[in-house]
């Protein structure tokens, strides 16, 4: 099961360039990583899409954020075995 939630940006005023670059890699990565969410590719060529663009803009992952465990997410108990 694949969930995909809606992303949408709110702007007030006039955001700073850090801001904007920031936000930039954020989409950017978003994009790499559904690039690689195909069938048949392993799920960690997900994470690896997106780090890899994150990391070459400058930046890097929060690793307390890292993975995803769909069933825990909704509170159905034990999650997924994560390979």
């Amino acid at each position: 099961m694949i969930v995909v939630r809606n992303v949408f940006r709110l702007k007030f005023g006039q955001a700073k360039p850090a801001a904007l670059r920031l936000t930039a890699a954020a989409e950017s990565a978003l994009k790499w990583g559904m690039r690689a969410a195909v069938a048949g590719a392993p799920v960690n060529a997900i994470g690896r899409a997106v780090q890899a663009e994150v990391e070459g803009r400058g930046y890097s992952v929060c690793a307390e954020l890292t993975g995803h465990d769909p069933v825990a997410e909704v509170g159905l108990g034990v999650g997924a075995p994560q390979a």
